[in-house]
């Protein structure tokens, strides 16, 4: 018998195909239901009101199941809170109010709402497989915190015939009022 043809480098061969075979074949599955599974960011708008924002967070739903938002929360910084808390919402049909001429526009005062840490988002149809859904919520930073990021965690629900809960944390940049002016580089010209 020749050295390559010794059974056990053999069995060494087929061990190591099989392995090769089962790596793939787990990796392919990985790659199937992560291309299957939801996405959701989030975007942040200016109002004309300081430290005050609409949030728009999307949700794509590339399952094959229907999907429904349910909720989303800002951390608490601490307790007991304080004004030093980053973040609070509201509701965004309760930060509305409608004009004369039919348009809804931001209420003038919001010292006399409750602060809400989580927000119910209004029920709507379900995002249907291949579709995507906009809510709407309306953030407000504390005048005590200088916060550049917020953090946030939408809650969804899986709808089949045994429904579970999904979160998923979104972080969104504040946009900045203030125009920020970078100079790359400046040169000297010589006569």
């Amino acid at each position: 018998m020749t050295g390559w043809a010794r059974p056990e480098i053999i069995s060494a061969l087929a061990l190591g195909v099989s392995v090769l075979s089962l790596s793939m074949s787990l990796f392919m599955a990985w790659r199937t239901a992560a291309a299957e599974r939801p996405v959701a960011w989030v975007k942040l708008e200016l109002t004309e009101k300081a430290d005050c924002w609409l949030v728009k967070i999307h949700l794509r739903n590339r399952s094959n199941l229907d999907l429904r938002a349910l909720s989303v929360w800002v951390p608490i910084r601490a307790v007991l809170i304080t004004k030093k808390q980053d973040f609070w919402m509201l509701e965004y049909s309760k930060g509305l109010r409608t004009t004369a001429d039919g348009r809804r526009v931001l209420l003038e005062n919001f010292e006399n709402l409750e602060r809400e840490f989580k927000v119910m988002l209004q029920p709507s149809a379900p995002v249907r497989p291949g579709d995507t859904g906009i809510f709407h919520v309306i953030l407000f930073r504390s005048a005590l915190s200088d916060a550049a990021l917020v953090k946030m965690t939408l809650c969804i629900e899986v709808m089949k015939p045994r429904p579970r809960i999904m979160n998923f944390s979104l972080v969104g940049q504040i946009p900045s009022e203030m125009v920020r002016i970078h100079i790359a580089s400046v040169g000297i010209l010589s006569p």
